[in-house]
């Protein structure tokens, strides 16, 4: 499954490489939160907050939307870890698992 092998990429450090492809699966399925947040997570390993922080945005804008509902636990923990700049969410040295799991 693609959300998957998204894992396993952000595990070896490759955020910056799966921004774009992450970016064309959100756009696809906006409502699903687990790409969402592997998205989140590529944007803000990349140095690129403001744009996490935005694909969350966008996302909780959605689901209340179409579905009347908030965003799940993860993408909501997942958003508040951004904005303390948590290092949990630090990419780990190859070789070990990342801090954050949350995007599981």
């Amino acid at each position: 499954m693609l959300e998957d092998r998204a894992e396993a990429e952000l595990a070896l450090g490759r955020h910056r490489e799966l921004v774009g492809v992450l970016g064309v699966v959100v756009a696809e399925h906006p409502l699903r939160e687990r790409t969402r947040a592997q998205l989140m997570l590529a944007f803000h390993r990349s140095g690129r907050q403001a744009d996490a922080l935005q694909v969350y945005h966008r996302g909780r804008a959605v689901l209340v939307e179409e579905l009347g509902l908030e965003p799940g636990h993860v993408l909501r923990t997942l958003h508040t870890a951004i904005l303390r700049d948590e290092p949990a969410l630090r990419w780990a040295n190859a070789g070990t698992r990342p801090a954050f799991e949350g995007s599981r």
